[in-house]
């Protein structure tokens, strides 16, 4: 591994690092509130605790920084565009699909 690579590596591991911290405590979080985790099972409670006090999905922000540290770390330029069209998909597909699982249901909020 050549210096660049090594300090690249360097620099973007704490950005790694905070994802996948912000991802594992996310999961903890659904877990504990007894909410199923994957986005395609109905909400049972709504988590208003931990990152979801600043975040309504921390998850998907998770997998974000991911993608950002891991591509400017290898230093590619088309897996640096890889979260623009992830984010772009969450926002416009994933996240008005996820909200009809909850919106006007009756789900408590912890």
């Amino acid at each position: 591994m050549n210096g660049c690579a090594c300090t690249s590596l360097r620099s973007n591991l704490p950005l790694v690092a905070v994802a996948i911290a912000l991802f594992s405590y996310s999961v903890a979080k659904f877990r504990a509130a007894g909410t199923p985790v994957p986005a395609r099972k109905p909400t049972t409670v709504i988590v208003r605790e931990g990152p979801y006090h600043f975040s309504r999905n921390p998850i998907y922000l998770a997998f974000s920084m991911f993608q950002l540290g891991v591509a400017i770390w290898v230093n590619s330029v088309w897996l640096l565009a890889t979260p623009v069209g992830a984010v772009a998909l969450i926002h416009y597909l994933v996240i008005p699909r996820e909200g009809g699982t909850w919106n006007g249901n009756s789900v408590r909020s912890t």
